[in-house]
Parts: C-alpha cells; sequence; structure tokens
C-alpha cells in the first residue's frame, strides 16, 4: 500500500510543477480592456516624384495627401496634385494648405487600393504609382500573436499531463489488481 501512495505523491507533484511551469508560459493579464487597444495608424503610401515626396493617407472617408520637397522636408508650396485610381476613376484633391491636399474617397471594404500619382511643382514633376493596403478592414486574420501561442501551448502541456498521469495510474492499478488476483495458471514458474 506504501507503493501506491508514493506513486500518488509522485504523480501529484509531477502535475502541480507542470502546472507551474505551463502557468509561466500564459499570457499576462492586460490592464487596458481589449477593446481599447492602442491607436493604430491610418493605412498610408508614400511615392517619391524628382525632389518631392508624396504621402497619401487613407482616413474618415477622405484621402489626404502631404507633398514635402525631399531635400529639406518642408512643404513644397507651389505643388497641384491629382490622384487617379486604378479603375480610372479619379479622386477630386482640394489644396488645403502649402503641401497638403485632401479629397473624399470611401474605400468601403476595400484590401488594398492602386493609385497614379501626378505632382506638378518646381521641385519635381511626373507621375508615380503606389498603393495602399488596409491592415484594419473588420474580418482581416491577423497572424496569431506570441500570447496566443503560449497559451495553447500550456493547455497542450498540461493536458498531455493529465493524460499521461491517468494512464500511469490505470498500469499501476491493472499491476497491482493481477498481482493481487496471484499468478496465472499459465505462466512458467519462476526458478
Amino acid at each position: 500500500m506504501t507503493g501506491i501512495v508514493a506513486v500518488r505523491k509522485s504523480a501529484l507533484l509531477s502535475v502541480l510543477a507542470l502546472l507551474a511551469v505551463c502557468a509561466s508560459f500564459a499570457p499576462a493579464a492586460r490592464a487596458e480592456d481589449d477593446d481599447k487597444s492602442p491607436a493604430k495608424p491610418a493605412p498610408r503610401a508614400s511615392v517619391r516624384i524628382g525632389g518631392v515626396s508624396v504621402v497619401l493617407v487613407s482616413a474618415n472617408d477622405r484621402l489626404y495627401a502631404f507633398v514635402d520637397r525631399v531635400e529639406d522636408n518642408a512643404p513644397a508650396a507651389d505643388a497641384t496634385l491629382s490622384v487617379d485610381l486604378a479603375d480610372g476613376s479619379s479622386v477630386t484633391m482640394t489644396r488645403l494648405s502649402d503641401g497638403f491636399f485632401a479629397g473624399p474617397f470611401n474605400r468601403a471594404g476595400h484590401m488594398q487600393d492602386a493609385f497614379m500619382v501626378s505632382v506638378k511643382s518646381a521641385d519635381g514633376t511626373g507621375d508615380a504609382p503606389t498603393e495602399i493596403g488596409y491592415d484594419d478592414v473588420a474580418g482581416v486574420a491577423a497572424a496569431p500573436s506570441t500570447h496566443d501561442i503560449k497559451g495553447k501551448l500550456a493547455i497542450a502541456l498540461v493536458a498531455g499531463a493529465i493524460g499521461a498521469v491517468g494512464a500511469l495510474g490505470a498500469m499501476k492499478y491493472v499491476r497491482g489488481w493481477r498481482r493481487r488476483s496471484g499468478p496465472s495458471p499459465h505462466a512458467a514458474p519462476i526458478a
């Protein structure tokens, strides 16, 4: 009987040790709500045309454009801008200030949009294509975080440990049952 008690104690200690190890893999509790995740930057793309750079930002059903000189990052005050979509339509861009433009743009469920950006400025004139990919679209599956993977690994380890302890207990029980019932009549005698 003391052998069975020792086996049960060692199995219990093994399970407790495994649970302690798995708990170290479990994701830490967050102070903030999951609904209040940090703000992500608005989807954007940039393109360089001559001596100016154009940054397009899609936010709040509008397309914003920042046209800056490359040499000093100052707004290109004399710039004119036009933006065409891949389907042939245009976004009507309005100058709001030096180098800052905005126009109505509804991306309604798009995963990405392709644009042809045209700039005329003393620092650079020309056309260039660019794309904006939207990673903030609802329903787009994100890569699993390491916290998710660690939590699943911890669950798998605990389930495996419980199964192993159960199998060990069943083997010990069957082995003890065989010993209590005596030797098999078909077993060879021990010399």
